[in-house]
């Protein structure tokens, strides 16, 4: 088992061997928040490509979102399941059940599930470590330099796991100069925070970030059964980060963040006995989230001639404790709780260079490695006594992978791109399985009887990609691309019915895609345009029945399916004092093989495909998402008001694979109003979901036997609510 010796030896094997996870040097830009001027729209930069140095957002032929520090700050943007209103289609929604936990999808392929051994499609770095679970993805943000989503399979750079897409989350590094923040603010709950950061050199090639964080929530929900507040908790976190230029040549940075976050009171919904467009919920078990992490991240950067070599080498710890009521009802019927520890390692190297002035080339290396575990204990109404019964799994998991790719300016207008990656996976697990009867798992000493012990399995996948982009004005391209992606596959952890499947094989996925970005009438309007066909072959699932244990999870290959779709996102500076910005997107998806069949019909025999099957709608696939948004700065002597309103909806979408379960559609209208009072004090009052729009991450099906007599025409789904309506105001002060 991975323990404290991967935290010094990630930072020992970096400093030893390379360099940083976005390949920046010492001089590499920061990002910049995209800003009104005179001379039109700024560039941000992004470091998705991987090369020596970051690049202009504009210039690089993928579809990416990029939101810069400064906008998560002036949009009160508190984690990433509030970017969700933020991209075409897109949802980075957060599941209830247990606090943190992300179930995000992009172009329609997604995962709705806190399986912990399950590896979502859209992959999560942070500060270039991958998160190997969906499960404490969801943190608050807190003094960000920026953050990425980009869309479609980045299986090539990326490795596995990215065949919807992936997300990029970057802390601030120090600063040349001595500087610092401290900001404070409440809202609706009430919900108190306050933090800062300070930065600047120590000697002239020693440089240092502190950024502190603390929240406490009183809490935003009301139990009508009891009438207690729900959502209460605290999190804090402390980030220190070091950066060291031992040569002119050699840049180090390290990051290490400690973080803590708890919450009492999961608010669910039971739709069988409430209205799914309120916030109104009775329910007799209270639950709650204990999530902390540890994470260190050691990134070197040392040009040796022409072309720089590059690391990021990472050890994250992360606990979650979560224990929730399922079914939504004041009396005791169905709850679940369970510890999840998860490990993780990973070590990338590379090199990057331009040869000949004409080619950009990146190779390297990647290997990680996780340990995760589970004990769950589930109490059903159907056990005498309401008596708790325990289970749980574990598994180890490696990869090994090798990369290579060049991007060849043919002309000065021409840019011709090919890549490829080898991905070899392994993965040892033991497979508890829950039963009735009594225990399977101790939950006091964690000792587990497995069932299904020594379970071994192996995958391996080629992702290659080629691309094409050309010039046709000095800002405008157009582009082209084929890529696929690649998925792992795994097993279990979740083992509630002896029919169920122990283990999934891999997923892949092919995507053709093709584009066009531009900055036109002398940089004041941006239109990024893109049509995409994504085809994915073995799509992995996690079908929802009823069964003995409650809600059984079973995860399969369930089938093939094509997904179609186009997008759009536009910025116009109507003056130098306003600013608009829009985005829409549509997709549709349908099965072209059903191999397991998600949905039998009553009366039909277990397993019946048919056309039922074949219409079925695909899981979390939203076919329209749009949003719209303005901001206008007001000059008030030597101060300034700006203003900011956005606007974002996505449709409504099923949930579970036999569709009986659908989540409400998002829509959202923020705004804030700061007035910079001079270049140092900053005060804002802001607002979130302003519409007080009801709205669930996660909605499954409860079986009708572990709740009350359900009302006739009704099912009993649950969804665990989102917060409504938030009303805020903070002041910033720098230094």
């Amino acid at each position: 088992m991975m323990n404290s010796s991967r935290l010094a030896m990630s930072v020992v094997l970096a400093l030893a061997v390379s360099g940083p996870a976005y390949a920046q040097t010492a001089t590499a830009p920061e990002e910049e928040a995209v800003a009104i001027t005179s001379g039109g729209f700024e560039d941000i930069v992004v470091t998705a490509r991987k090369k020596a140095r970051a690049e202009a957002l504009q210039s690089v032929p993928l579809t990416i979102s990029a939101i810069s520090g400064a906008r998560i700050e002036d949009a009160q943007i508190k984690n990433l399941a509030q970017m969700t209103g933020s991209i075409p289609n897109a949802s980075l929604d957060e599941v209830g059940a247990a606090k943190g936990t992300a179930a995000f999808t992009i172009r329609g392929v997604s995962m709705g599930s806190t399986l912990p051994t399950l590896e979502s499609p859209v992959g999560v770095f942070i500060d270039g470590m991958y998160m190997p679970s969906v499960l404490g993805v969801i943190t608050d943000f807190f003094d960000v330099d920026g953050v990425e989503v980009l869309r479609g399979p980045q299986g090539t750079l990326f490795g596995k796991n990215v065949t919807a897409g992936a997300v990029l989350v970057r802390s601030r590094r120090p600063s040349d100069k001595f500087e610092g923040f401290a900001q404070a603010s409440v809202e609706t709950g009430l919900e108190y925070k306050i933090g800062g950061a300070i930065s600047g050199p120590l000697t002239d090639t020693l440089k240092v970030r502190l950024a502190g964080y603390y929240n406490h929530d009183n809490g935003w929900f009301k139990n009508d059964f009891d009438g207690s507040d729900y959502g209460r908790g605290t999190t804090w976190l402390i980030r220190p980060t070091i950066e060291w230029d031992p040569t002119p040549d050699i840049n180090v940075i390290v990051r290490y963040e400690h973080g803590k976050s708890t919450t009492k009171g999961l608010p669910l919904q039971n739709y069988a006995f409430n209205d799914r467009h309120t916030f109104n919920f009775a329910q007799d078990h209270a639950g709650g989230t204990r999530l902390q992490w540890d994470q260190i991240t050691a990134e070197v950067n040392w040009q040796v001639g022409a072309g720089t070599i590059t690391t990021v080498t990472g050890y994250r710890d992360n606990k979650i404790k979560t224990d929730y009521d399922t079914a939504g009802t004041p009396i005791q019927d169905y709850q679940i709780n369970y510890t999840n520890p998860t490990k993780s390692f990973s070590h990338e190297g590379r090199y990057a260079i331009r040869l000949f002035d004409s080619l950009d080339l990146t190779a390297g290396i990647y290997y990680f490695e996780s340990d995760i575990e589970l004990l769950e204990t589930r109490r059903l109404r159907t056990v005498a006594n309401f008596a708790p019964r325990s289970y749980g799994a574990r598994q180890k998991a490696k990869t090994y992978a090798a990369f290579v790719q060049g991007d060849w300016d043919v002309t000065d207008k021409l840019q011709v791109t090919a890549g490829l990656r080898y991905t070899y996976d392994k993965k040892h697990a033991d497979v508890g399985l829950f039963t009735a009867a009594a225990d399977t798992c101790d939950p006091l000493t964690g000792q587990c009887v497995y069932a299904f012990p020594n379970l071994r399995g192996k995958w391996d996948s080629w992702s290659p990609k080629i691309g094409i982009k050309y010039e046709i004005a000095e800002a405008a391209q157009v582009y082209a691309s084929w890529s696929r992606g690649y998925r792992a596959g795994g097993f279990t952890s979740r083992q509630t019915a002896p029919a169920q499947a122990l283990r999934w094989d891999q997923e892949a996925t092919t995507a053709y895609e093709l584009g066009f970005k531009g900055d036109l009438f002398n940089r004041r309007m941006r239109v990024n345009l893109a049509g995409f066909i994504n085809k994915v072959d073995d799509m992995i699932r996690v079908t929802t029945t009823p069964g003995a244990a409650g809600v059984v999870n079973d995860t399969r290959n369930i089938g093939d399916a094509t997904i179609k779709g186009v997008e759009f996102e536009g910025q116009f500076i109507v003056t130098d004092r306003l600013r608009l910005n829009g985005y829409f997107g549509y997709q549709k998806g349908q099965y072209d093989t059903i191999r397991f069949s998600p949905y039998d019909a009553p009366g039909e025999p277990v397993g019946t495909i048919n056309q039922t099957d074949y219409n079925l709608k695909l899981v979390r696939l939203s076919p329209w998402t749009y949003g719209m948004g303005a901001q206008y700065n007001l000059p008030i002597g030597s101060m300034t008001l700006r203003n900011r309103v956005d606007f974002a909806f996505r449709d409504a979408s099923y949930t579970t694979d036999d569709n009986l379960s659908r989540q409400n559609s998002f829509q959202s209208l923020d705004a804030s109003i700061a007035l910079d009072v001079n270049e140092r004090l900053t005060l804002t009052a802001y607002g979130r979901n302003l519409t007080n729009h009801a709205f669930s991450g996660l909605v499954v099906l409860i079986p009708n036997a572990l709740l009350p007599p359900v009302p006739p025409g009704r099912r009993g789904n649950v969804g665990w609510l989102s917060e409504g309506r938030v009303i805020g105001a903070e002041a910033r002060i720098k230094f």
